[in-house]
């Protein structure tokens, strides 16, 4: 019945206004099972090859040819975290020995598995190795971990083991060694590299135990605090870009109109600490607009490795630049990442179904999918995302049509008009002719 309702919904949408031989690429949709509505995640082929930036020149088919219904969920916002959130820290008593877990611990609990105290031996924070967070309020599963601590004069550098429990005597290990740093950079500026965050992902349990595994000295906690992630989203695509030096800076061309929303500047070696103004503009006809100042770091101290996050930008330029406040005889690289978009389509007609894209002169169509998707729901009886829909998979792209679909055809000479003006000219002399022997006689 809802498979019946798709194709007379769809019927009067559906015609083969192109062939998918008249697309430069195209790979096989291999679908998951018999679902109405199934999605694909964008691979970067499909950006690299579109002519248009709205992906405008991609199309759905089936076994038939006949165009399939589609959509484009694009990734919402920027924001993939909730704001920081402190959790209650508890230093752990400093034992005597290499037992770090001595049983003369005492941790009591209140309503809720709370944790109210935690007894035994000299616990400070200032001496302490071991820290016991307790997250049995918490409703979402932890997505981060960020310290804060007493950062003087002097740096610092460590590494902390995560692991986490539900009853205080089971532990398993989320990250067996994260680093947490806070160097002075060897510049005449004072700069600082703050490293303060672990990455952990869907961390659920009652309760965290930090344990610093290595470093030259414990680290004066005063806080930590955790995050939760708001949306679900594909995995992040990464791509590495090779500097092309001009005009006193270097230049980077994404290679495609790939939805880039972060950056990073990168030097060969193992240390460097770099301020880079970075620019961009959408094509290479356009001026160039300031992005602004970042630092970028990557630093090795004690057998330890930090490096600088990316940059989080909303512009999705195709073309970037770099320059520096020093001369930089080393050329970098730029690392850009993408959350790619999701097509959602209609199996309409027979499989298997194609994904096809690049062709020049080609605009892209608006599928009703709203109103379709309400009217499966109203049959279904129950409500749909489009988020709950199965995930099927790509074949490796083919060329189908190949490169010359993403060239736009010269124009045809347009005879027509040639002739109109040639008329207009000639009819315009004659007058003028005209006019000039009657001022003669």
């Amino acid at each position: 019945m809802i498979r019946m309702l798709v194709i007379v919904v769809c019927m009067g949408a559906t015609s083969a206004v192109a062939p998918p031989q008249d697309f430069a690429r195209g790979s096989i949709i291999q679908t998951m099972n018999e679902a109405s509505v199934q999605r694909v995640t964008l691979p970067q082929d499909v950006y690299e090859w579109v002519v248009q930036p709205d992906l405008g020149d991609l199309r759905v088919y089936n076994a038939d040819q006949e165009e399939v219904p589609y959509a484009l969920q694009r990734s919402p916002g920027l924001e993939d975290f909730t704001p920081w959130v402190k959790v209650p820290v508890f230093a752990l008593p400093v034992q005597a020995g290499s037992n770090k877990n001595a049983s003369n611990v005492n941790i009591e609990l209140g309503d809720g598995g709370a944790i109210v105290a935690v007894q035994g031996g000299a616990a400070t924070a200032d001496a302490a190795d071991q820290f016991l967070l307790d997250a049995s309020g918490l409703q979402e599963p932890i997505d981060g971990l960020k310290f804060d601590w007493k950062k003087g004069g002097d740096s610092f550098i460590g590494k902390f083991r995560v692991e986490v429990s539900d009853d205080l005597h089971v532990w398993r290990i989320a990250n067996p060694a994260a680093t947490i740093a806070g160097l002075l950079a060897a510049d005449a500026n004072g700069r600082k590299v703050l490293h303060d965050k672990i990455e952990v992902e869907k961390l659920t349990g009652k309760y965290l135990r930090l344990t610093q595994v290595d470093g030259s000295s414990h680290l004066s906690i005063d806080s930590i605090s955790v995050r939760f992630r708001m949306l679900q989203r594909p995995v992040r695509h990464y791509k590495t870009l090779q500097a092309s030096a001009n005009d006193n800076g270097f230049e980077f061309d994404i290679g495609g109109h790939l939805p880039v929303d972060r950056v990073a500047v990168h030097f060969p070696g193992s240390s460097y600490l770099v301020d880079a103004h970075l620019f961009s503009r959408p094509n290479d006809n356009a001026k160039w607009r300031d992005r602004g100042s970042r630092i970028f770091y990557k630093v090795d101290f004690e057998g330890m490795t930090v490096e600088s996050d990316q940059v989080a930008y909303s512009i999705g330029d195709r073309y970037w630049r770099a320059e520096f406040a020093e001369t930089k005889a080393i050329e970098p690289s730029l690392e850009v990442s993408w959350p790619p978009a999701e097509l959602v389509f209609f199996t309409q007609g027979d499989p298997p179904y194609s994904l096809v894209y690049g062709r020049a002169d080609f605009t892209g169509r608006q599928w009703p999918m709203a109103d379709l998707l309400q009217r499966l729901q109203e049959v279904n009886g129950t409500s749909m995302h489009l988020a709950e829909a199965p995930l099927a998979g790509l074949s490796e792209p083919q060329f189908l049509g190949g490169p010359n679909r993403v060239v736009a055809a010269a124009k045809p000479i347009d005879w027509m008009t040639i002739a109109l003006w040639s008329v207009l000219v000639a009819g315009v002399l004659l007058i003028g002719s005209l006019a000039i022997r009657l001022l003669k006689q």
